[in-house]
C-alpha cells in the first residue's frame, strides 16, 4: 500500500507451525507470480479474526506499490 510502512499478512497459527495464507494475485502481482500474500488493509485484521474473514480473499482491489529501501 503507497503510503503505509508496515500492514498485517492473513496467517495461521497452530501449535508450533505459522503459515502466511495466499490468495490469486492482483493486478500489481500478477505479472511476478501466481499467488500472493493475503495482505490486510487498516482496520481488517478484526474481520480475519471473526466469521466472515472469507470475504477478505478477494484483493483484486488492493493497490501495492514498490519503491526503493529508506
Amino acid at each position: 500500500m503507497p503510503d503505509t510502512r508496515a500492514f498485517p499478512l492473513a496467517s495461521v497459527l497452530e501449535h508450533d507451525r505459522f503459515s502466511i495464507v495466499t490468495t490469486r494475485p492482483n493486478a500489481s502481482v500478477a505479472s511476478m507470480h501466481g499467488r500472493m500474500s493475503l495482505v490486510l488493509r487498516p482496520g481488517e485484521s478484526g474481520i480475519w479474526l471473526g466469521p466472515d474473514f472469507a470475504q477478505l480473499a478477494d484483493r483484486s482491489t488492493l493497490h501495492l506499490a514498490s519503491g526503493p529501501e529508506a
